[in-house]
């Protein structure tokens, strides 16, 4: 329900702004692979993402600049079934379990970037995103004090990131990209969680003008 209400509300907006917008409008709809790069990494494999940018553009000779908004989806899955660790009581040694959910992530973000025009189809561009994710997950572990828990926390994201657009036609292109993600809690059930959180995202997509 919360989703549908928040998918909802961000479709109004985007509409709203694109018929308010005198500039030219961008679509990018794209999918990435992302890499965790701390403690995580242990644990989950590299995520899938989708990511869904509007954005407005304002060209002037060989450059052009662009603000928007995107939204973003991404699911990763633990590396096994059941991790194992041990733990010691009265200097006699046991082993315990532990096993994962998958990690999902909701995420909305404003992104800004430059464009530099290389040629009439080759576009290489600069930016940043800055946003706020919603992640959720959970463990069961069995040992000598078995405990089950949900992990939901805030994250406010800082996200640089460059690439390529490989316009087609005028209206129609390709996009590679690679983005840095740098995450710092911002509220929720933190649940040992790290403050400071990164991820390497490679991706591409489609890029609709008009």
């Amino acid at each position: 329900m919360f989703l549908r209400k928040f998918l909802l509300v961000i479709s109004i907006l985007l509409v709203w702004l694109i018929n308010q917008s005198q500039a030219q409008v961008e679509i990018n709809l794209s999918g990435a692979i992302e890499i965790p790069l701390d403690e995580l990494s242990w644990i989950y494999n590299p995520g899938k993402s989708a990511q869904l940018a509007v954005s407005f553009l304002d060209e002037y000779k060989k450059r052009r600049s662009s603000w928007g908004i995107n939204i973003g989806y991404s699911v990763a899955t633990p590396k096994q079934e059941v991790f194992y660790f041990p733990y010691s009581i009265d200097n006699e040694v046991f082993f315990g379990t532990i096993s994962y959910s998958d990690m999902q992530s909701f995420q909305l973000s404003s992104n800004f970037r430059s464009d530099f025009i290389l040629s009439k189809h080759i576009e290489f561009f600069l930016g940043a995103e800055v946003g706020y994710h919603y992640i959720s997950s959970s463990y069961d572990s069995d040992s000598y004090n078995d405990v089950s828990a949900t992990s939901i926390i805030g994250r406010v994201a800082i996200s640089p990131k460059t690439g390529f657009a490989f316009m087609l036609t005028d209206n129609i292109g390709l996009n590679l990209q690679t983005r840095y993600n740098i995450s710092i809690i911002a509220g929720g059930e933190v649940d040992d969680s790290k403050i400071v959180s990164f991820f390497w995202s490679n991706g591409a997509g489609v890029t609709l003008r008009f």
